[in-house]
C-alpha cells in the first residue's frame, strides 16, 4: 500500500481496528503465510483466519468499502 493510503487508513480505524504494515523483504514468513507477495496487498485477517486479500494499489475509498463491509458481516 503507499504510505497515504495506509496512513489514512489507520487514522480512519483507529480504536476499533488494527492495521499493520509488513515488509515484505523483511518478513518472508508472515508473506508467505498470508500470501502476500506483492508489495501491495492488504490482507484482512480475524482470529488468525485470512477473511479477504485485496492486491494492487487501490484508493482508500475502495479499500475501506472493502474492509466495512467485513466489520459489518463479523462485527
Amino acid at each position: 500500500m503507499p504510505p497515504p493510503i495506509l496512513e489514512k487508513l489507520t487514522e480512519r480505524y483507529a480504536g476499533s481496528r488494527e492495521v499493520v504494515k509488513i515488509n515484505v523483504n523483511h518478513n518472508p514468513g508472515l508473506t508467505q503465510k498470508y500470501d502476500a507477495s506483492s508489495k501491495s496487498t492488504l490482507v484482512m485477517v480475524r482470529n488468525v483466519h485470512v477473511l479477504d486479500r485485496v492486491s494492487g494499489a487501490k484508493p482508500e475509498p475502495v479499500l475501506a468499502v472493502r474492509i466495512d463491509q467485513h466489520l459489518r458481516d463479523t462485527g
